[in-house]
């Protein structure tokens, strides 16, 4: 017989105690941030109870609201897409023991970027989309400009009227 012994793999081997240690290792990732999800539900709960709302009521709006309809789906996955993708570009570096401290950042320069594609904000701001004509009552809305123009035409005409 030689001397060398036979390192147990991780877990402890076939030993009770080793398998449960390694079933709690591994559980600790899953338990620990569903029990911090729990309590805050609960202590949520209990600031609904005092205020006189359900709670139940309560989360199944919010249910409804972000899962309810295909369209409560999109935009909760509209809304949810940049987040993600703005956690696996830091993820993916912490794996490899780097740090990554541009994540809101990232996510600011996407929103300018969008904003610099025509297509993306809408038929109000494509170039070959109709200019609005210049008739009264043709177009919905003032811009701020507008409206203080037509306020000051309105008390010249008022001022004019009363003399």
């Amino acid at each position: 017989m030689s001397d060398r012994t036979i390192a147990a793999p991780l877990g402890g081997g076939l030993s009770p105690d080793g398998w449960l240690a390694g079933i709690a290792r591994r559980s600790e990732a899953v338990l620990i941030p569903l029990g911090a999800l729990l309590a805050g539900l609960a202590i949520f709960s209990l600031f609904l109870l005092t205020q006189g709302k359900s709670p139940a009521e309560y989360f199944a709006l919010v249910y409804k609201a972000g899962f309810g309809t295909a369209f409560s789906w999109a935009n909760t996955l509209s809304r949810t897409a940049p987040l993600l993708l703005a956690a696996l570009c830091v993820a993916l570096p912490a794996r490899l023991g780097l740090t990554v401290i541009g994540g809101e950042g990232a996510i600011v320069l996407g929103g300018v970027a969008a904003l610099r594609r025509e297509e993306s904000r809408g038929a109000h701001f494509r170039a070959d989309f109709p200019r609005p004509s210049g008739e009264p009552g043709a177009r919905s809305r003032l811009t701020l400009a507008e409206a203080l123009e037509l306020r000051a035409q309105a008390s010249a005409m008022t001022e004019m009227a009363q003399r």
